[in-house]
């Protein structure tokens, strides 16, 4: 089960070595990265150019072209800036054979700017459509709450981004990569609609809470209270898990990056989806234990075969 402290401990380790990577990338010296390599002369600014280009041209196919369910979950602009973004990247490390250890800090900042721009853009358009948010009835101050949830789901986006990014860039076979994206992304949203529904839709912590006031003090809360309640809990809820998703997506690449360039293929989706939920370990040991079982017994029925002969 995800914990919400497990998932800020995590935001707060990959995010804590994003700054440095990011200075050392986009600052004026040419000797501490190889940018120059990958993106030409002006690597900054082919950076932002691509970056820009990818998103008009995913946010253009995904509002004038009709994708089937449930590709239309997939938030489009940042699978093509991701695409964008990491072909250079794969043609460096799979290709020259130039990579080394120290390059990891420039090639991962590469991405920081998307998801930036990504988010902020998302923001926006979240913006314009306040009005769905709102609580109704309620005052003036509880906007702030509905522009947190906006907030918080802008930021999918820019996970979305730097999720990509990393599962195109550590794996030679980018295709499986991909489809596997596309699938955790799809499965990532269907997880969130379902907390919406609850905790927003439904109102069930409002629920909860206006009957546990009632029953024990006889006070009964406005309407409003209750699903500005209910919008504190989601937006917190999405922000932990998306601002943990961009730490675990980095934190992973550091420590996998040297196995990148020894094997040339990483799992990123399956190693960040088991950081942010790590399997419960007494279920783990007892699994271990019935599987060296059942490997006992497997052992003691072929000796006794061999006996026989």
């Amino acid at each position: 089960m995800i914990r919400p402290g497990n998932l800020l401990r995590i935001a707060r380790e990959g995010f804590k070595d994003m700054g440095p990577a990011l200075r050392q990338a986009f600052n004026e010296r040419r000797d501490d990265d190889h940018l120059d390599r990958v993106f030409g002369q002006r690597p900054r600014l082919t950076i932002v150019g691509l970056t820009v280009i990818a998103m008009v041209v995913g946010g253009w196919l995904e509002s004038s072209v009709q994708i089937v369910w449930p590709l239309d979950q997939v938030a489009w602009p940042a699978i093509f800036c991701a695409v964008a973004l990491a072909l250079p990247i794969r043609r460096y490390l799979f290709r020259l054979g130039q990579a080394s250890i120290d390059d990891f800090p420039w090639i991962a900042a590469c991405v920081i700017p998307g998801v930036a721009i990504a988010t902020v853009v998302s923001l926006v358009i979240g913006l314009a459509d306040i009005d769905s948010v709102l609580i109704e009835d309620s005052p003036v101050f509880t906007r702030i709450f509905s522009i947190g949830v906006i907030a918080a789901q802008a930021l999918a986006v820019g996970a979305a981004l730097g999720l990509a990014y990393a599962a195109l860039c550590y794996s030679r076979n980018w295709l499986n990569a991909l489809w596997e994206l596309l699938w955790l992304l799809f499965i990532l949203k269907l997880t969130l609609w379902f907390f919406e529904e609850i905790l927003l839709e439904i109102g069930i912590l409002d629920a909860i809470l206006s009957e546990i006031l009632y029953v024990t003090l006889s006070i009964r809360l406005p309407d409003w209270l209750g699903d500005m309640a209910d919008q504190i809990s989601f937006g917190l809820l999405v922000l932990s898990l998306y601002l943990a998703m961009l730490g675990a997506t980095w934190t992973v690449c550091r420590k996998t990056f040297p196995t990148l360039l020894k094997t040339g293929e990483v799992d990123i989706i399956k190693t960040v989806r088991r950081m942010l939920d790590p399997p419960d370990e007494a279920k783990e040991a007892r699994k271990a234990e019935k599987k060296a079982k059942a490997e006992r017994k497997k052992a003691e029925k072929q000796a006794k075969k061999a006996m026989r002969k």
